[in-house]
Formats: C-alpha cells, structure tokens, sequence
C-alpha cells in the first residue's frame, strides 16, 4: 500500500475500527482508473474498476518480493496511462 501511494495514488480503502479489509481502493495519478486497469491487465496483473475506483484485492500470503514485482508493474503502467 505505501509503495502504491509513494507512486502518487490516492487510498480510498475503508480503514475504519469496525471495518476493514484487504482490498486497496484507489484512484491513480492523473485520475483514470479504467486507463489504470487496461494498461494493468496488459501486464497480467488483474484488478477491476468500481465507483470510479481501481480495486486491488493482494493476498497477504505472497512473500515480499511478489510486493516489490506488483510494484514495477503499477510503475510501468502508470507510464502507459
């Protein structure tokens, strides 16, 4: 998550005490996330759009470098979009 907003996306994930979950909702710099979502599943990496949100729904299981690998692939999409 901090990576993904160090990139400059916006987290819109519910964080509340009595809600909470996993899945990261974001709007990407330049505030396109359907554009986000293309350029991401040209890479395989699979996400969905809702509410004008990109979802990201990462499983804590993967080890780190699985992290800093979806990381580069934002990074290469972001210059796509």
């Amino acid at each position: 998550r901090s990576k993904l907003l160090d990139l400059g996306f916006e987290d819109h994930s519910v964080r509340g005490e009595e809600e909470w979950s996993g899945i990261l909702t974001l709007i990407p710099p330049g505030g396109d996330p359907t554009g986000c979502y293309e350029a991401l599943k040209r890479r395989d990496l699979y996400t969905s759009v809702r509410d004008g949100r990109l979802r990201v729904s990462p499983h804590a299981y993967h080890p780190e470098e699985s992290f800093e690998k979806i990381n580069q692939i934002f990074k290469a999409a972001l210059k796509e979009i």
